[in-house]
């Protein structure tokens, strides 16, 4: 079965955002957002190309904040599944530690991305 994803590639937070919901994940959904004070940042690191398809990995940075505690920063990945229940679906994790600032995780993103450090390597 072919599968078809929101968007054909991948170029913009916007498009993980779109795949993901109709994906009926909700990792990006309004009170998902709200709950952990948390931020998409623009930025899409693609190292599998920016097409859509099953297997493909983008890396993509979140801030949250807790508390009173200062605001952090994550690189989360997104693998492009398979169809469930007739939607394609997502899988999507934290990719190690959390960061100090953007610029740092921004910068592990790429990392990551260009294949110098991946998950479980």
């Amino acid at each position: 079965m072919t599968v078809h994803y929101q968007r054909s590639t991948v170029h913009t937070a916007a498009d993980l955002r779109a795949i993901a919901d109709h994906a009926g994940s909700y990792f990006f959904s309004r009170g998902t957002m709200r709950f952990f004070k948390s931020r998409l940042l623009e930025g899409v690191y693609a190292p599998d190309g920016h097409k859509a398809l099953p297997g493909n990995r983008f890396f993509f940075v979140t801030s949250e904040r807790h508390d009173d505690n200062p605001r952090h920063y994550a690189v989360r990945m997104v693998t492009l599944g398979s169809v469930w229940d007739d939607r394609p679906t997502v899988d999507i994790v934290t990719v190690g530690e959390y960061h100090p600032s953007a610029k740092s995780a921004r910068k592990e993103a790429q990392n990551l991305s260009n294949g110098v450090r991946y998950p479980g390597a």
